[in-house]
């Protein structure tokens, strides 16, 4: 796998999520902050597959909701099988592609 530094792992793993940085707007980025503002008007590529125990659907509604330009997908498969799964090259990365360029 690719390296990361333990701050971005916490950052990723701890902070994102149970202490809810974006939602108090204290997410930094090389020192920039991420605003809960700033994010709210990006256009964003959510992937959810409904068989994901590991990151369940249910745990990003609430950033979906907020988001005004939200695209998302589901598949259904789990965490892994939703990237690297029979049908990710059919279903997620070519319409990750699709959106990419349409939003780029």
């Amino acid at each position: 796998g690719i390296s990361i530094t333990n701050k971005f792992a916490h950052d990723c793993l701890i902070s994102l999520r149970c202490e809810d940085f974006i939602e108090n707007n204290l997410w930094q980025v090389e020192g920039v902050a991420i605003t809960h503002k700033s994010l709210v008007k990006q256009n964003v590529f959510v992937s959810i597959g409904d068989k994901d125990h590991i990151v369940p659907g249910y745990s990003t509604e609430k950033l979906i909701e907020k988001l005004e330009n939200s695209y998302v997908f589901y598949s259904d498969a789990g965490h892994i099988g939703t990237i690297i799964g029979k049908k990710a090259k059919e279903h997620l990365w070519n319409g990750l592609n699709n959106w990419l360029k349409a939003n780029s």
